[in-house]
């Protein structure tokens, strides 16, 4: 994982938005975004256990594995700015800073 993207989810906005109402539970397309970045998150939390335990050199599958949950950071990242959620950004963070093995930092 790019360790500028660890420091800038930790700096995005936590503020509520104004209003009542949540926007990643009304609006369909954070909804979505979320529940994927969560489950996302699981299955590389698995990924990441099985490889740390294999002690293997990092693969071309490894290193895809990777770019592909951090491009859906960098989207998650961009849609946090945009509507705030301070505990699916504490999921991030908490992801980014325990799961993602050393070589991929």
């Amino acid at each position: 994982m790019n360790p500028a993207l660890l420091i800038v989810l930790s700096l995005a906005c936590v503020f509520p938005a104004a209003g009542s109402e949540d926007p990643w539970n009304t609006r369909a397309g954070l909804r979505q975004l979320g529940s994927h970045a969560r489950s996302t998150m699981l299955d590389y939390a698995s990924w990441s256990e099985e490889y740390v335990v294999s002690g293997r050199k990092p693969g071309p599958a490894d290193w895809t594995v990777n770019r592909m949950t951090e491009n859906l950071f960098l989207q998650l990242l961009d849609a946090l700015r945009e509507a705030p959620n301070a505990a699916l950004q504490r999921d991030c963070l908490m992801h980014l800073g325990e799961k993602v093995p050393r070589e991929f930092d």
